[in-house]
């Protein structure tokens, strides 16, 4: 199952809910998610892989958003079902952009998403926003729900068990993602990027793992935070080094509860200048990759 939409309507949030696990990095910031991330959730005779994707950027920008608009385009023909995640009564340019390639090239299995209901204070003008969306978009189902209360998740698990293929699983029952630990580590480094750097400053910023080994005692990590400018080196860096610190302070806590293992993590900065703007650059650092 794919999990698409524009930016910051939830996507995220809603896979870390359905697999009861903060898997898929979340800030408030809009495509904070870059690369397609996995879920894996097994539970009584049913395996359910969900697949986490870029927000819809403006494929008229750099190189980056180009390749972002890629991956989630790309992330629909792979799949039995689409989740299109929007918000009611917050439908923006982006959303017209998805809907003109839905009608281009309309997946099967269409479920239309109604993300943070909870936000609706007044619950009957949520009906007629339904029936509005329904009309417009003709979903093969629609399921209004909020990721960050759990509310209504065991609808759209009904919804999937209708519509999932029969046949062997994928993966093992205990499996969580198939990404490796040195994609989910950097992920959870840049998230924090994301959630303490201000402005444009995070969207200049990516992240690369130089070198990662397990012990008795723990992993060890060493990475490199990448940024666009050499200006921007000495911001995330901060005062005596607090900044890094903190970065990787919090990254360690995250890490370390989605492990349940220890990190010890080392971080530097480095400058790329222009690396978004740059194909090359992009491939260099992994995106575009299958991880």
């Amino acid at each position: 199952m794919a999990l698409v939409g524009r930016p910051n309507v939830g996507k995220s949030t809603l896979m870390n809910a359905l697999l009861g696990e903060r898997l898929s990095i979340v800030s408030p910031k809009a495509q904070t998610t870059r690369h397609r991330v996995m879920g894996v959730l097994t539970r009584a005779d049913s395996q359910y892989v969900f697949v986490d994707t870029p927000g819809q950027a403006d494929i008229q920008g750099k190189a980056l958003n180009r390749l972002l608009d890629r991956t989630a385009i790309s992330a629909m023909a792979d799949v039995d079902v689409t989740l299109w995640v929007v918000e009611p009564r917050r439908w923006t340019s982006a959303d017209d952009q998805m809907l003109a390639r839905m009608q281009r090239a309309r997946p099967g299995n269409l479920g239309l998403i109604l993300s943070k209901v909870d936000q609706i204070k007044d619950k009957s003008a949520l009906l007629p926003e339904i029936g509005r969306l329904h009309a417009l978009i003709q979903p093969d189902f629609l399921v209004p729900l909020s990721a960050t209360k759990g509310d209504n998740l065991e609808a759209l698990f009904s919804e999937l068990d209708q519509r999932l293929p029969e046949g062997p699983w994928l993966y093992d029952a205990d499996t969580l993602t198939p990404h490796s630990a040195e994609f989910l580590v950097a992920e959870h480094i840049r998230q924090q990027l994301f959630l303490r750097l201000n402005k444009e400053l995070p969207y200049a910023t990516t992240v690369t793992i130089d070198r990662m080994s397990q012990s008795d005692h723990g992993n060890e990590v060493h990475a490199t935070i990448w940024v666009n400018r050499p200006s921007h080196k000495g911001i995330v860096i901060g005062k005596q080094g607090q900044g890094l610190k903190a970065i990787g302070q919090s990254a360690r806590e995250r890490l370390q509860g989605l492990f349940d293992q220890s990190f010890d993590i080392h971080l530097w900065v480095k400058v790329r200048e222009g690396w978004a703007d740059h194909e090359d650059s992009l491939r260099a650092f992994g995106y575009g990759a299958t991880e």
